[in-house]
């Protein structure tokens, strides 16, 4: 059994909360904070920051899907 504070997962307690948890649950946890560190690394090293205001049509494209091949076939007959 590990300890953990839950303060640093949970944003709302002002205080530190010690509670115990088992190996896998804290595994877990990590690999989620590992993950998404990840991800925001990924985010500004690509520079991949999205804005529906835009006006690139990232917003009508996901309103409004092309429909697929398949389904143009299936319309024509």
């Amino acid at each position: 059994m590990k300890k953990i504070n839950l303060r640093d997962l949970y944003p709302y307690y002002r205080r530190g909360v010690w509670v115990e948890i088992e190996e896998e649950v804290l595994e877990e946890l990590c690999e989620l904070e590992r993950k998404k560190h990840a991800y925001h690394r990924r985010m500004y090293r690509y520079q991949a920051h999205y804005s529906l205001n835009r006006e690139d049509g990232i917003e009508h494209q996901v309103l409004f899907p092309s429909p697929s091949k398949e389904e143009q076939i299936v319309c024509r007959i």
